[in-house]
């Protein structure tokens, strides 16, 4: 079953009833009273659940004891910070000796001839080892985000392909909503879209772009999926919560 059909399959139910709850819970606020109501009134909106731009869960591709964790839950992680490291033969700086020891006799090599051809191929060797072996026991950050779950202990053994960290990023959102077929067709990808998001119990405005809308629709419920993609570098909106994209008035 494809990630569509999964979403499209109970949507319509799941969402309705997240929907009720959100409203009933929330009808009586000052802020959201007249907003439920004039939305309730005449629809101009659909609904939908918010998600980060990725959530990645980690692991390593071999299997080794956790000697150092380098980061903590919560922190914010650059891309290619090494987020935690299995016990290792080498280290950085012993890769870059053998990198420069490689280098150092392929010059000899081809200058000099002093360094035989053998004695070469060792080196490089040694080097694409060290680099290989250094790359899969220890855990690089894809891309920035932030440390939302570390599943393991310095000194526990890590099984290949086991989840050991949780890394996402909610700096950009965006909100998925799958209208009817008639509807969804108002979207198109490059349109600005007006949402309210909910954000600690009040409804936010929001602006964001389309990114997808999907060229096929769900056959069990007739609705189409819709990305809309918006800036959350506040940290105002946190994924999981209903929000609600207004229809465009122009294609």
């Amino acid at each position: 079953m494809t990630k569509f059909k999964r979403h499209a399959a109970g949507y319509a139910i799941v969402l309705a009833g997240a929907i009720g709850m959100f409203m009933n819970a929330m009808a009586d606020g000052p802020v959201l009273k007249s907003a439920v109501t004039r939305a309730g009134a005449d629809k101009p909106y659909v609904a939908g659940l918010v998600e980060p731009i990725y959530d990645i869960t980690m692991g390593f591709p071999v299997q080794g004891i956790v000697e150092h964790i380098r980061c903590r839950e919560g922190q914010r992680v650059r891309q290619g910070d090494t987020l935690m490291v299995l016990t290792n033969e080498y280290s950085n700086n012993e890769v870059g000796v053998l990198k420069e020891m490689l280098d150092t006799n392929r010059k000899l090599f081809e200058e000099t001839r002093s360094v035989s051809k053998e004695e070469l191929e060792r080196s490089n060797l040694e080097w694409r080892r060290s680099r290989e072996t250094l790359r899969n026991r220890s855990l690089i950050a894809p891309k920035p985000g932030i440390v939302d779950d570390i599943k393991i202990e310095e000194g526990e053994i890590c099984q290949p392909g086991q989840p050991v960290l949780r890394l996402v990023n909610a700096f950009k959102c965006r909100l998925v909503i799958h209208p009817e077929f008639e509807k969804g067709q108002m979207f198109a990808v490059g349109q600005k879209i007006q949402m309210k998001l909910n954000s600690r119990g009040v409804l936010i405005d929001r602006s964001g772009v389309v990114t997808k809308v999907s060229q096929a629709v769900d056959a069990a419920s007739g609705l189409l999926e819709v990305k809309i993609v918006f800036d959350n570098a506040d940290g105002m909106v946190r994924p999981g919560v209903i929000g609600y994209a207004y229809f465009p008035t122009k294609k």
